[in-house]
């Protein structure tokens, strides 16, 4: 997982205002979220922040517009996401207004406990089953 502190400061000449949404993410959030990424990118299907809140139970953050694109900025910056388009938001407030997709680049297929062909139905790498939230990295 990227150090979020490392990014901020990697930032901080780029988009000040990034590196300073970076700073106030909880850590516990920010490694939660990241996890849920992982394994929304490793089954290869387009997905938007919202499946991180209804598929992985993840909350939303604090600051929803610059938190959820600080964290997926950092996951293609690493690698493992790429965009795929946009798509009317699954989100119920967003009243289908269009919304940036992601989808796995085939690096993020491992994303740490199982690749896609070792899981199995209702087996999820990090605990991700749909309503339990994934829990933090130790």
């Amino acid at each position: 997982m990227v150090d979020r502190d490392q990014l901020a400061l990697d930032l901080d000449t780029i988009n000040p205002g990034l590196a300073d949404t970076l700073r106030a993410t909880s850590g516990d959030w920010w490694s939660r979220a990241w996890r849920a990424v992982l394994y929304l990118a490793s089954t290869g299907q387009p997905f938007q922040a919202y499946d991180l809140v209804s598929v992985c139970g993840i909350e939303e953050p604090d600051n929803t517009g610059t938190q959820w694109g600080a964290l997926f900025m950092a996951l293609h910056r690493a690698g493992h996401i790429e965009y795929a388009g946009g798509a009317p938001s699954k989100r119920p407030t967003a009243n289908g207004s269009m919304c940036r997709q992601w989808i796995g680049r085939p690096a993020a297929a491992n994303c740490g406990e199982a690749t896609v062909d070792q899981q199995t139905e209702g087996s999820r790498p990090d605990g991700c089953r749909p309503g339990e939230p994934v829990e933090a990295v130790a």
